[in-house]
């Protein structure tokens, strides 16, 4: 229970970070790094995943001031030398495909362990520059739910249905006043419309919360 205590203080703490924070991405994650490096080793990976799902995700009211980091004086050159290492092995874990509490286990081990990150200001730009990228936070993917075809059927498929694809490729492009509108419209390409009024109050709010969360995913 202590454990479970210590892992609650400190995840709330860099929660308090992330919902206070006035400055750079940059700031913040040399900050918040050097937060977790402070936490008992077999503390960091957690909290590490802990930061991955919350970082630009969580409000700040910024009323925090994140210290200017030392590390700012290098940065260019840390991106320049180290960017395209990161990169690797960023997507290297990630097609291993793991769950995602063994994912950033791993991917702290790399951040700690890389020869090649062997110094602080070496690592917390592995941190930054793997918090910033586009497929973190990550997500272990069921296989059994991918669908795969051949060429012939997959092309056969768009001569069938090339009016959706068009009628599609229109809507992307179209205008609408409100993001939540054009997600409706796509969703309606495939049959996911809004519940019926008809419907009584609580099967009616079961549903509007599931097209809710439809339209939140494809917008």
């Amino acid at each position: 229970m202590a454990q479970d205590f210590d892992i609650g203080a400190l995840q709330g703490g860099l929660e308090q970070n992330l919902r206070t924070a006035h400055g750079s991405a940059f700031d913040l994650c040399c900050y918040l790094f050097s937060e977790i490096r402070e936490a008992d080793p077999e503390h960091q990976p957690v909290l590490f995943h802990f930061v991955a799902e919350n970082f630009g995700f969580v409000p700040s009211d910024k009323s925090w001031d994140v210290p200017y980091s030392e590390y700012n004086q290098n940065k260019a050159d840390l991106k320049s030398d180290y960017a395209q290492l990161v990169d690797t092995i960023l997507e290297a874990t990630i097609k291993q495909n793991r769950e995602e509490g063994d994912f950033y286990n791993s991917l702290w081990a790399s951040i700690i362990g890389t020869p090649s990150f062997d110094t602080e200001g070496k690592r917390a730009f592995a941190f930054y520059y793997m918090l910033i990228d586009a497929s973190i936070p990550y997500f272990h993917i069921d296989r059994d739910s991918l669908w795969r075809m051949d060429n012939v059927e997959f092309q056969s498929l768009r001569r069938k249905h090339v009016q959706d694809l068009r009628k599609t490729s229109f809507l992307l492009k179209r205008t609408f006043q409100q993001r939540t509108e054009k997600a409706s419209a796509l969703l309606a390409q495939i049959n996911i419309n809004p519940p019926d009024r008809a419907l009584d109050d609580e099967e009616y709010t079961v549903e509007l919360e599931e097209y809710q969360r439809c339209i939140l995913i494809m917008d």
